[in-house]
């Protein structure tokens, strides 16, 4: 890979970091120069550039923003979720090397810079720099997977709110909003919100931005799958309208269970004592401007005590034209979904939130969206690769 010796504060000339894949001298960030050469080589480093130019400091800064910038993302990659995470690499020069900078930025710095980028325009281009990786992983269709997820925080951060918590009563939180492609897992579009918001809260408005999200990605949205909190007769209208499939699931109240119990059931597969069951008909809510396909699908028991008992109903509403059986597949592949917000949380931190203000919080939490999307366009090209030159 190329390195940078710096002459002063300047950097000169190229150099070469020579590489050992055994363990003496093994560092934490072993991957550090194939990472860093990756996001030049896909052009992420010019689109940062680029998009943050309006935001940049003066012109003789001895660590410009793009190259902050550059670090927080790539960091990210590495495993530093928190920004004073980087304090642990503050004396590393390989890092120092790969980014371009004389030697890295401290943590209070790293915070001063992410608070240049919390009103709307920044925010935007952060967005537009997470499209770079996430054009090399989306194909031209997307399943739209769409979920919130409450994460408490504590210190009074500005913009929590005390809002339903079911692990911890009383605390603010916040309540992100998240689009995620059920195909590749890409993130299609992230949006913070205060805890006392509920899952479906701005879901109309939101879903539009997403939907340009796709756009901008050059693909089109073919399915939308979502849990019981964004069920809505407007958001099923705007579906249909669009031509847009749905698979989305409705609470169980008395008169759907009582619709149900006349349905004609299909066994569809065993699960130890018990088989899966499902069947289908054409329902209207009260709140429902007209009848949907629902598909109804339930667990009943087939040995003990007692036998023949039914429990487990789920509904789920529908504008596919698929078997139920295969209507309940696809919904049920919208698990992923909890690995994906879990993959998110665990490999970069997205739950942690370490600013006071709320919109640097926002900053950083699309810092970690750019860092997400390019870990799975690394790896998805790194397992493509196979000694073919990377395009």
């Amino acid at each position: 890979g190329t390195r940078w010796v710096k002459n002063s504060t300047a950097v000169t000339r190229p150099a070469t970091v020579q590489e050992k894949f055994d363990l003496e001298g093994a560092t934490a960030f072993g991957g550090a120069n194939l990472l860093f050469d990756y996001i030049h080589r896909i052009g992420l480093h010019k689109a940062v550039r680029e998009a943050l130019y309006p935001f940049a400091k003066r012109y003789n800064a001895v660590h410009p923003l793009a190259k902050v910038a550059e670090l927080l993302v790539g960091g990210r990659v590495l495993g530093l979720s928190r920004v004073h995470d980087f304090a642990l690499v503050e004396n590393d020069q390989l890092l120092a090397l790969k980014v371009g900078l004389p030697h890295l930025p401290d943590s209070s710095l790293l915070y001063r810079d992410i608070a240049r980028l919390t009103d709307d325009e920044a925010l935007d281009a952060l967005r537009s720099i997470s499209r770079v990786p996430a054009r090399r992983v989306v194909g031209k269709q997307v399943i739209l997977d769409i979920d919130s997820t409450l994460e408490t925080v504590y210190g009074g951060l500005e913009g929590a709110a005390v809002g339903y918590n079911p692990t911890k009563h009383g605390r603010a939180s916040f309540h992100p909003l998240t689009f995620f492609d059920g195909i590749t897992r890409a993130a299609i579009r992230v949006e913070l919100r205060p805890g006392n918001t509920v899952a479906a809260t701005g879901l109309i408005e939101a879903f539009w931005r997403a939907y340009e999200e796709v756009q901008r990605l050059g693909a089109t949205i073919i399915a939308v799958r979502a849990d019981r909190g964004f069920q809505s007769n407007d958001f099923f209208s705007l579906l249909e309208q669009l031509h847009i499939d749905y698979a989305i699931k409705i609470s169980v109240n008395d008169k759907l269970s009582a619709w149900a119990a006349d349905l004609v059931f299909e066994e569809i597969a065993e699960d130890g004592d018990e088989v899966i069951e499902v069947a289908e008909g054409t329902f209207r809510r009260s709140t429902w401007s007209r009848e949907r396909r629902v598909v109804v699908v339930r667990r009943r028991l087939t040995e003990g005590l007692c036998v023949g008992a039914v429990y487990g109903v789920q509904a789920i509403a529908t504008a596919l034209t698929d078997s139920p059986a295969d209507v309940y597949r696809f919904y049920n592949q919208r698990c992923a979904m909890e690995n994906m917000i879990r993959e998110a949380k665990e490999g970069y931190g997205v739950d942690e939130f370490s600013s006071h203000g709320y919109r640097e919080n926002y900053a950083d939490l699309l810092f970690k969206t750019i860092s997400y999307n390019l870990g799975l366009a690394f790896q998805r090209d790194l397992s493509a690769l196979r000694g073919a030159p990377l395009q």
